[in-house]
C-alpha cells in the first residue's frame, strides 16, 4: 500500500508549523504497522524533512518518494545538515528541472539518480474551471508569482511602457521597500481561480526571474502557456527545460530596459505573431503539463521502488 501525506494543519507561526508537520508524519508512521505501507510519498520539502526525521528516528523500514523538491535557496549550515540527515535514505524525489538535479543532489549529498526530472503540471489544462476562462484578451501585461521574483525590473521596464497597464498578481512582502510606475495595479492575495482569470484575460505575461541558484517560475510558465497568453521571460537554468524561444515564448536580455520594452509593445502590436507563439505554446503544454503524464512518471518511479530495484 501506498501512503501519501501532502499537507499538515496549519499552524499559527513556524514552530507550530514544524510540529504539526512532525506530528503528521509521527500519525502516519503509526499507521504504517495497521496499514503495512510499503512506500509513503510526501508533497514538498517541508513534508519531506519532516518524514524523513521520523523515518530515521523510529528506523521505519518504509520507502519514501518526494513529489516536488523545490526550494528557494540552497540549503547551508545546520539546515543543510537536517536535510542531508533527513533525506539520506529517501529513495526518489521529483524535481522540475534537470539544473535541480544537480543543484539538489550536491546539496543532499545523494546521488544525482536518485533525484528524477518532471515537467511542473497543474490542473489548467483540464480541469473545468479553468478551461472556462475567457479566452478575449485585454491590451495589458500581467505578472503574477512570488518567490524569485525580480519585480524591481518590471518596474522598470514598466517606466519604458507609460501607456500599457501592468497587472501584478503578488503578496506584499514581494514588493516591500519597491516604488512602481502609476500603470503598475498591484493585486494581492488573490484568490487562485481569480489569479488565473487576470492571467487569461492579458495579452502578455512578463515573469522576470531573480532566482538563478535552484529555480522558481515553473508554475507561472505553465499558467502561461496553459491560459494561452504569451509568456516574455529571461532564461535561467531552473526553466530551460520549459523554454523555446521565439517558438512557445519571447527571451528578453536582462540589461537591455529599452529592448525588452519595445519586445512587448511589439508582442501587444503584432496579433499574428504572438497568436502564433500562443499556439504552439499550448500544444507544448498539452503535450507535457497534464494530469496523465504525472501519473505516468509516478507509475514509473513508484514500481521499482516497490519491487525494489
Amino acid at each position: 500500500m501506498t501512503c501519501g501525506i501532502r499537507r499538515a494543519v496549519p499552524g499559527h507561526s513556524r514552530l507550530a508549523r514544524f510540529l504539526n508537520l512532525g506530528l503528521t508524519a509521527l500519525l502516519c508512521r503509526v499507521r504504517y504497522r495497521s496499514r503495512r505501507i510499503d512506500v509513503v510519498i510526501s508533497g514538498d520539502p517541508r513534508i519531506a524533512l519532516a518524514v524523513g526525521i521520523v523515518h530515521r528516528l523510529t528506523g521505519a523500514r518504509v520507502r519514501h518518494v518526494v513529489w516536488n523538491f523545490n526550494t528557494s535557496r540552497i540549503y547551508t549550515g545546520w539546515r543543510r545538515s537536517l536535510a542531508r540527515f533527513a533525506l539520506r535514505d529517501v529513495d526518489t524525489a521529483i524535481v522540475y528541472s534537470q539544473h535541480e538535479r544537480r543543484v539538489y543532489a550536491a546539496m543532499l549529498n545523494l546521488p544525482v539518480e536518485r533525484l528524477v526530472f518532471k515537467h511542473y503540471t497543474g490542473p489548467y489544462l483540464e480541469d473545468e474551471r479553468y478551461r472556462a476562462l475567457p479566452v478575449q484578451k485585454d491590451h495589458c501585461v500581467v505578472s503574477a508569482g512570488y518567490s524569485g521574483r525580480n519585480y524591481r525590473h518590471l518596474a522598470a521596464v514598466a517606466e519604458h511602457l507609460p501607456d500599457v497597464p501592468f497587472f501584478l498578481l503578488t503578496y506584499p512582502a514581494a514588493v516591500k521597500g519597491l516604488s512602481f510606475p502609476p500603470n503598475v495595479q498591484i493585486l494581492a492575495e488573490v484568490p487562485e481561480l481569480e489569479y488565473c482569470r487576470h492571467i487569461a484575460r492579458a495579452k502578455v505575461f512578463f515573469l522576470p526571474l531573480a532566482n538563478k541558484e535552484t529555480a522558481n517560475g515553473q508554475i507561472a510558465i505553465v499558467q502561461a502557456m496553459a491560459l494561452r497568453t504569451l509568456l516574455v521571460t529571461n532564461l535561467t537554468a531552473g526553466t530551460s527545460d520549459y523554454l523555446l524561444p521565439d517558438h512557445n515564448c519571447l527571451v528578453y536580455d536582462e540589461q537591455d530596459l529599452p529592448a525588452t520594452a519595445a519586445m512587448i509593445r511589439s508582442a501587444l502590436a503584432d496579433d499574428a505573431r504572438r497568436e502564433q507563439i500562443v499556439r504552439n505554446a499550448y500544444q507544448y503544454a498539452a503535450q507535457r503539463f497534464t494530469i496523465g503524464h504525472d501519473l505516468e512518471v509516478l507509475q514509473a518511479v513508484v514500481e521499482p521502488v516497490l519491487s525494489g530495484r
